[in-house]
């Protein structure tokens, strides 16, 4: 029986991968952390580094993968929506029910002529 991949497409061929990170990588590091400081801090410390690059990665994303350089690093989006789009959506909403309804008065008549 061959073994089945879990995650294909998940990330684009040639982009970089989170490390995975074990809290016993260093158990003598972490031990002599502990000691200094509180355990909490160091599984908070560890998760910072990832955190931190998932953030850019995300904001780098909303500018159309693009990270304040010239190139893009991967497809990305930019889904700010510009003033005039919402206020256009709003007014929008205005008129629709009165369009709905004028619709319907279209499709009935359309309807009386197939008859």
């Amino acid at each position: 029986m061959e073994a089945e991949p879990v995650n294909i497409g998940s990330i684009p061929r040639g982009q970089p991968r989170f490390k995975a990170i074990a809290l016993t990588d260093n158990v003598p590091l972490v031990t002599a952390w502990g000691d200094d400081t509180a355990y909490g801090d160091i599984f908070a410390e560890q998760l910072l580094n990832v955190l931190h690059a998932l953030a850019d990665h995300i904001r780098a994303g909303r500018e159309y993968g693009k990270d304040g350089h010239y190139g893009s690093d991967f497809a990305g989006l930019n889904a700010r929506m510009p003033e005039f789009n919402a206020i256009l959506g709003l007014k929008s909403l205005e008129m629709l029910e009165e369009n709905a309804k004028r619709r319907n008065r279209v499709v009935e008549r359309f309807r009386e002529q197939l008859e």
